[in-house]
Formats: structure tokens, C-alpha cells, sequence
């Protein structure tokens, strides 16, 4: 029978199953085939995202189409509707700043920095050509809030 076990730095909803040494992880069941690609990694780095709250919420770590505002629809790129299952995010707090200033509804948010743990992060195309982005994808139940801080914050 695989060990089961907790840690600290998952939501109390979050198990994560051992078996022979790999570790499986849960992925919403609206996450498309495939979603999160295989090349998607585990990243030790802090990253920078765009959140509503001070501080962090739960709430700020859902993807939009956890959050229903978008769905993909005919015609798009199958890679899209991956991408709208995770969360954007900078690897720089610079990166983080000018997606904030270029992207009129970013403008009020507000920029926080922690580990991009638990899940797998992925360099994907943003919504600024030219200007770094990545996708973050979270597995059910993981509540990453915690281990965020505000950029500025001490």
C-alpha cells in the first residue's frame, strides 16, 4: 500500500501519494489531456505574481478557469486552454513590474514573490510580445497562499 503524507507547505486537502518512489499528483479534472506538458518543471526560485489581496488570499491562486472567466473556444490553439489552467507568473520582479505596467487590467494589482510550490512551471508566450512569461500550474487542493509575501513587505 503507498505511504501517504502531509507537509507543511500543502493545503490540509492535499495528499500526496508515494508510490515507488515517484510522486503522483492531482490535477483538476477539467485540465485537458496532456495539461500540464511533460516539460513543464518544478522550479526551486521564487516567482512573482500580480495578486488582489494584501495578503495573499487562496482566492488570488485560482486560475481563470478555475475562476470560470475564461473557457476555451473553437478555433483556439489547444495549448491555450493548458495556459488557462495554470497562473501567470515572472521569474524577475522586474518582469513582474513591466506586466503590471503594460497590461491595463494588472495596473491595481499588487506584486508578491514566494516558492512556486506545489506544482510544475512552464516559460509560456504572455500577453506582452517580447516580455517573459510562465505558466504555474497548481495541483487540487494545494493552498500556496501561506508562503507567499508581499513584494516590499519585511
Amino acid at each position: 500500500m503507498p505511504a501517504l503524507f502531509y507537509t507543511r507547505h500543502y493545503g490540509p486537502d492535499t495528499i500526496r501519494r508515494c508510490v515507488s518512489g515517484a510522486v503522483k499528483t492531482s490535477w483538476a479534472k477539467h485540465f485537458p489531456t496532456g495539461c500540464p506538458p511533460e516539460d513543464a518543471k518544478e522550479r526551486k526560485a521564487h516567482v512573482f505574481v500580480l495578486l488582489k489581496h494584501d495578503p495573499p488570499q487562496d482566492a488570488d491562486f485560482r486560475s481563470h478557469r478555475d475562476r470560470d472567466i475564461w473557457r476555451p473556444q473553437p478555433g483556439d490553439d489547444p495549448f491555450d486552454a493548458c495556459k488557462g489552467c495554470g497562473l501567470s507568473c515572472s521569474a524577475t520582479l522586474e518582469d513582474a513590474r513591466k506586466m503590471q505596467a503594460l497590461v491595463p487590467s494588472l495596473r491595481k494589482k499588487l506584486i508578491a514573490y514566494g516558492p512556486p510550490t506545489p506544482g510544475v512551471v512552464r516559460d509560456t508566450k504572455g500577453p506582452i510580445v517580447g516580455l517573459p512569461h510562465m505558466t504555474w500550474w497548481i495541483p487540487t487542493g494545494s493552498t500556496p497562499s501561506g508562503q507567499f509575501r508581499m513584494q516590499g513587505a519585511t
